[in-house]
């Protein structure tokens, strides 16, 4: 019969760590929060509290979610600049099914936009949660012209009017969105075979939807492909340029 041994406690494994020595693991610790008026509230103020009390390299993202639990809930209609508080603008379908899977109800805040760099704060008169039912918005302020984040820059590609296989094109109207362009110009050439219109229109949808992911008050405008003297003045016209081949 073997003797088994015991090992001394103050021993351990070589290249292991004590659990005095161990760094902890910054731990945020969030209360669950029932609903209610008051819910949305009650979740900046702790949020807030968390990011204030913590010094760990957490603390950015913190930050980011105290910031987007403060930021309204943007819906998008077109024809906002010159409208007086107090108009009434209606959703469309898109945007009410928006509204309705945030579960926003008659009298929340909103952020319209326009795509155009108009916003306005406004307050949902009606939800449109029934079936067929409009969805609306009242203005409470005077909208306003946000500025844009950098030079507004214009793109000019040869062979985004059809060259561009494999799904590449749809690929350069996002990023060019996403990443601030003020004006996408196809490069129209002699072997290309697109169709105008940046394919039937596909690419302004496209430009529309990569604003609103990166969340751009300005959407990219997509112009009908142009031969190479017009691409080159539209670029000598502006602030910025990129002419890619």
């Amino acid at each position: 019969m073997g003797v088994r041994r015991e090992r001394p406690p103050h021993t351990r494994e070589p290249g292991s760590a004590s659990a005095e020595t161990r760094p902890a693991a910054p731990l945020l610790m969030l209360p669950a929060l029932r609903g209610g008026a008051r819910a949305p509230a009650l979740r900046r103020a702790r949020l807030a509290a968390t990011a204030a009390s913590c010094s760990s390299p957490w603390d950015g993202v913190h930050l980011a979610r105290q910031a987007q639990s403060s930021r309204l809930p943007r819906l998008y209609v077109p024809g906002l600049a010159g409208l007086a508080p107090g108009a009434c603008v209606t959703l469309d379908e898109d945007e009410a099914r928006h509204a309705k899977s945030l579960r926003l109800a008659p009298g929340s805040p909103v952020e319209l936009c326009d795509l155009r760099g108009t916003l306005a704060i406004a307050c949902l008169t009606s939800g449109g949660l029934g079936r067929g039912a409009a969805a609306s918005a009242s203005l409470t302020g005077a909208p306003r012209l946000a500025p844009r984040s950098g030079v507004p820059w214009t793109l000019a590609v040869a062979g985004a009017s059809g060259g561009l296989a494999g799904g590449r094109g749809d690929w350069l109207v996002e990023k060019a969105g996403e990443l601030g362009a003020a004006v996408l110009v196809p490069l129209a050439t002699a072997r290309a075979k697109g169709r105008a219109g940046g394919r039937d229109g596909r690419w302004g949808r496209l430009a529309i939807s990569a604003a609103k992911q990166s969340l751009n008050p300005h959407a990219v405008t997509v112009e009908e492909p142009a031969d190479l003297a017009a691409a080159l003045a539209c670029a000598a016209a502006a602030p910025l340029a990129l002419v890619a081949a």
